[in-house]
């Protein structure tokens, strides 16, 4: 299954599925293993690294799970046409989650497999077949939505009456039939799912990346960042991993030269990033409008069947209620002692605060 809300699971869970051991978490001082972020992720051993065999043994594994996922969607397939037969509609609906489950662990492995690394280019190789996995489905089993909203009321009433099984899937039927105006005709369907058409993507979109998302990441995971001077006046290479420590630092030269050397090495993108954001922009609005939606604003909250009202509300209350973060940023001033306030001052403590640190046993009890 695929996780949706990432706050749902604790961290015991995860260490479990990701197959950390929290014995071996406890052990971690007294191997001599000192955590570093400055460390090349080969430095660390590979019992602190991410298990991802609960997905796929390994990369062969993931690459006969492709192979399945082709053949299933072959015989998903050969029930266009069929899903006016009550039974025909619950067999493919059947095969269809089932296949659906086997995509989301190819595109979770691909995902997981390239954030382990980042600057490796098997990760990101593997994470695009998985969403390309991904995008297969979604354009083979377009036919589902088209032949279900095709039915008439008395047709759906009649299948649910017949067909035990379809009991399970009317929410989801049900959801297709919410937006029928919005399922175009077979081959209007096919060309947009070659375009990556997203808005029936069944799946929390932030697990699939837009090509913004992946231009950016990319740039970010070959960024040249300065070295700077710690509060002892060492100097130390400045990585994505160590930023946030020195940006939160009691040495407010520390954090401003931290803040400057991430943000500058950006500004060096800033083109790329910038053209690549705009030409995403424009084939949200495009896609939205295809589907007689006049902004991409409404085609994406109808998705989540959420009025644009609830977001426009939101923005509203956020704006009628920012004198108390205005009179916490003023204080935030005043309890610093500074004439005025930068970015790279919001984070670091309020409060003298002692430095402690913290073996992994100690983590864990506390």
């Amino acid at each position: 299954m695929r996780w949706t809300g990432r706050g749902a699971l604790g961290l015991p869970v995860l260490l479990v599925v990701f197959g950390v051991d929290m014995g071996t978490l406890s052990r971690a001082a007294e191997s001599g293993f000192t955590p570093d972020g400055n460390l090349e992720r080969k430095q660390v051993p590979d019992r602190y690294k991410w298990n991802l065999q609960p997905l796929f043994a390994d990369d062969a594994a993931f690459e006969r799970g492709l192979a399945d996922q082709a053949a299933a969607r072959a015989r998903l397939k050969g029930f266009a046409g069929r899903l006016g037969d009550p039974k025909a509609l619950a067999d493919c609906l059947d095969l269809y989650f089932e296949t659906r489950l086997l995509t989301n662990r190819l595109s979770l492995y691909g995902n997981l497999r390239r954030v382990t690394d980042e600057s490796a280019p098997d990760g990101q190789r593997l994470r695009d077949r998985g969403l390309a996995a991904l995008n297969d489905l979604t354009g083979d089993a377009g036919f589902i939505r088209i032949e279900v909203v095709g039915l008439s009321d008395a047709a759906v009433s009649a299948a649910y009456a017949k067909e035990p099984r379809l009991a399970a899937y009317r929410p989801y039927l049900d959801e297709f039939r919410r937006r029928k105006s919005r399922v175009l005709g077979a081959e209007a369907e096919r060309v947009l799912a070659l375009a990556g058409d997203n808005l029936w993507a069944e799946i929390d979109l932030n697990e699939i990346p837009s090509d913004f998302e992946k231009a950016y990441d990319g740039i970010r995971g070959g960024l040249t960042l300065p070295t700077i001077k710690d509060e002892e006046n060492r100097p130390v290479p400045l990585n994505l991993s160590n930023y946030g420590k020195y940006r939160a630092s009691v040495d407010r030269r520390v954090r401003r030269e931290a803040v400057a050397g991430l943000f500058g090495a950006l500004r060096g993108e800033q083109e790329a990033l910038a053209g690549t954001l705009a030409g995403q922009m424009r084939l949200d609005v495009f896609m939205a409008r295809a589907r007689g939606y006049d902004a991409a604003l409404d085609a994406y909250m109808d998705k989540e069947n959420v009025s644009t009202a609830v977001y426009r509300n939101l923005l509203g209350a956020l704006h009628d209620n920012v004198k108390p973060l205005h009179d916490y940023l003023g204080l935030r001033r005043e309890v610093m002692g500074l004439s005025d306030l930068h970015l790279y001052d919001l984070y670091t403590p309020l409060v003298p605060a002692q430095r402690k640190t913290y073996t992994y046993a100690d983590a864990q009890r506390i």
